[in-house]
């Protein structure tokens, strides 16, 4: 079997978001375990994140450039047209079946049997495309609209939930269900002890412990803001049944480097809400950070928070935060 795969999200700005870190793991796999399928690997010019992994290349891997590195933007259809299908064509065989993981590239279902992956439906159940203008927004929301269409011509869609395969079985309830797979998306954290992580952190981390927010960024759906106003009702919560003040409390360690940006005004909204919320003292932006570090930033926190969506504003701060509570009480004890 032949399996050409879109690999230009580990390069682009998303190579260090999720669906990067997910592209670049997911072609890691299956290269190794598949070693009897040959791969080809559509990458813009220039560097990616796979290289570490291509040096030596596989004897099952071959690498089709399709010229400069190009955004993630509403010009996607016009660049799937001029770069990415050509390196299709150029490199497709009787027995190629294409897999996309980032369906918003575009899809050449109409030129080989493909297979792409949906990760959630968050976009049009909150119609958030784009946060640049309304513009902006409807523009995005017409691709999305385009791409999911196509979606509907796969030969089989991959899902990272069931709740994602069940939404997608709502958006298109014609679509064959038993083309609907559900692949669990794993962790793959490489550990290195080389005490570096501790750049990220103050120096009294160990005394204080701290929470950490890893991952996440500053659009609407993320919720960022949720976070840091949860992050204050468990302070609250802490000093009034602990009688543990801000100033001996878990640190808020949030982690990216989108929150540290001195030009986008999103970042400096934020950074302005925890100076309005005094949270100064207690909260710490670690910014980028690479990937040998993650493990130890995970494994050193106290826990690692993550409230993704809009619907968890409809619950109270304290409910969402009282496991963390309790935990932190324990082992304080």
């Amino acid at each position: 079997m032949h399996i050409i795969i879109d690999a230009t999200t580990t390069q682009d700005e998303m190579q260090s978001n999720g669906i990067g870190v997910y592209t670049r793991h997911i072609i890691r796999f299956l290269i190794k375990g598949f070693p009897k399928s040959h791969f080809t690997l559509l990458l813009f010019d220039g560097e990616s994140k796979l290289d570490p992994y291509l040096d030596p290349k596989p004897a099952n891997v071959s690498i089709e450039r399709i010229g400069p590195k190009r955004s993630n933007n509403f010009l996607n259809r016009l660049w799937f047209k001029k770069q990415i299908l050509p390196g299709i064509k150029r490199v497709i065989r009787g027995d190629s079946i294409y897999f996309s993981p980032y369906f918003w590239r575009g899809l050449p279902v109409k030129t080989l049997p493909t297979i792409s992956m949906i990760h959630d439906f968050i976009l049009p159940l909150y119609n958030i495309y784009s946060q640049k203008s309304f513009v902006h927004n409807l523009i995005r929301k017409i691709q999305y609209k385009q791409e999911m269409k196509r979606m509907n011509q796969c030969r089989g869609i991959v899902a990272n939930s069931q709740n994602t395969a069940n939404d997608f079985s709502k958006y298109f309830p014609n679509y064959d269900k038993n083309r609907i797979k559900v692949a669990l998306l794993g962790i793959d954290l490489p550990k290195n002890n080389d005490g570096d992580f501790v750049k990220h952190l103050p120096k009294d981390w160990q005394k204080r412990k701290y929470v950490i927010y890893l991952g996440g960024g500053l659009t609407k759906n993320k919720n960022s803001e949720g976070v840091l106003l949860g992050y204050k009702q468990f302070l609250k919560k802490l000093e009034a049944n602990s009688k543990i003040n801000k100033a001996d409390a878990p640190y808020l360690v949030i982690a990216g480097k989108n929150f540290l940006s001195e030009y986008e005004q999103k970042s400096i909204a934020f950074r302005e809400l925890v100076k309005a919320e005094d949270l100064e003292e207690s909260v710490v932006f670690a910014g980028f950070y690479d990937d040998k570090d993650r493990y130890e930033l995970l494994k050193n926190s106290f826990v690692d928070i993550l409230i993704p969506t809009l619907e968890s504003r409809k619950k109270t701060w304290v409910n969402v935060y009282s496991p963390v509570l309790e935990g932190f009480k324990k082992n304080t004890c």
